[in-house]
């Protein structure tokens, strides 16, 4: 039997997995399998499932052909975590307070989207920070760090650091969150 791999879906030749010319299978008497080995490419890239097809055609021998097609499925074994990390500002840093920071680690071929939000924990909105709840995104095929505006109310009360919580949650397309809480500390001033 002669077979050929053709693309599908996604996968591509010589990207996805390595080509392979139209070859021979030889069956001998009795048997009724033989293996096709194909070397699939990996990479470090998030990606959905992708597909090629294997073709049997031209039977010698009188053999008759039962199912002449295969689809080969590539499953995509890379992870995209996304994470907050905890920080402390000061109080009297207002609008200009260090930016609250996001971070995805890996590379994905789609964007990758996540919520947040800012929990009251001893510091309470509106009388410690502009409360804000949003999304923000990485675009397909980049990683790093994403930052997050927060803006704190200073006031004349002599007190105890307070803090709050960023939450992240809802990641889309395969991420994974790795840390969804981070304690945003704010120190007194006053």
């Amino acid at each position: 039997e002669t077979f050929n791999l053709a693309s599908g879906t996604l996968a591509t030749s010589n990207v996805d997995y390595a080509a392979i010319p139209p070859s021979t299978l030889t069956f001998t008497i009795g048997s009724v399998n033989q293996p096709i080995t194909i070397l699939v490419n990996g990479d470090a890239i998030s990606e959905l499932t992708e597909s090629f097809g294997v073709r049997i055609f031209a039977s010698t021998g009188g053999a008759a052909i039962g199912t002449a097609t295969a689809v080969v499925d590539i499953i995509d074994n890379d992870v995209v975590s996304v994470s907050v990390s905890a920080m402390t500002v000061a109080e009297n840093c207002g609008a200009a307070c260090p930016a609250l920071r996001a971070t995805l680690t890996g590379k994905s071929d789609r964007v990758i989207s996540v919520s947040y939000s800012l929990l009251a924990g001893t510091a309470q909105a509106p009388d410690d920070y502009k409360d804000v709840s949003n999304s923000f995104s990485w675009s397909a095929m980049t990683d790093g760090v994403i930052t997050l505006p927060l803006e704190v109310i200073d006031n004349t009360v002599n007190e105890l650091s307070e803090s709050l919580t960023l939450r992240i949650s809802g990641a889309t397309n395969g991420a994974t969150i790795s840390t969804s809480d981070a304690t945003v500390t704010i120190t007194d001033n006053d």
